[in-house]
């Protein structure tokens, strides 16, 4: 997926560097702009996985959830 579009990118006169910092970017900056009210949501439904997380490992998980989208933008896929 991920050389497919660079290819099409190329072919256009486009940097897909340039391009998938972008994608990244707008990731990053939609996450962090709905993250609080993704927590407010999501705090309204019992779950019997995340019910007993504590703090830390929230942030361990809001960290995997940021580097499986860098590295999925990098490669194309996880």
């Amino acid at each position: 997926m991920k050389h497919t579009l660079n290819s099409y990118l190329r072919s256009i006169g486009k940097d897909p560097t340039n391009i998938w910092k972008q994608m990244e970017d707008s990731i990053k900056t939609v996450y962090y702009t709905k993250e609080e009210q993704m927590i407010r949501i999501t705090a309204n439904h019992k779950s019997t996985r995340f019910s007993t997380l504590d703090l830390s490992q929230n942030l361990k998980l809001k960290n995997i959830f940021i580097n499986s989208l860098k590295e999925f933008l990098r490669n194309g896929s996880f």
